[in-house]
């Protein structure tokens, strides 16, 4: 368990289309594909394999993340931050 703040989603359509592409790699030691994922409210679900290119097994689990998104409005003259 961990956390992570961000401040942008880096391009991305919206937290669902970010954290699918974090968690959608390949590297030196193998690689992570997302499944199937879903965003119901503020809560992410997924369903990751990850494979070892070293031939070793391959294992799929389950990946819930918690998001909240913070929009930054504007009223008359002065910044206003809501939840």
């Amino acid at each position: 368990m961990g956390w992570l703040y961000m401040q942008s989603l880096g391009g991305h359509a919206g937290p669902r289309d970010y954290l699918d592409a974090q968690f959608t790699f390949e590297n030196a030691e193998g690689r992570s594909k997302v499944l199937r994922s879903t965003l119901l409210g503020d809560t992410y679900y997924a369903a990751v394999e990850q494979q070892r290119r070293d031939g070793g097994a391959s294992a799929v689990f389950a990946l819930v993340c918690l998001t909240s998104t913070i929009r930054a409005t504007r009223k008359a003259s002065c910044s206003d931050t809501r939840i």
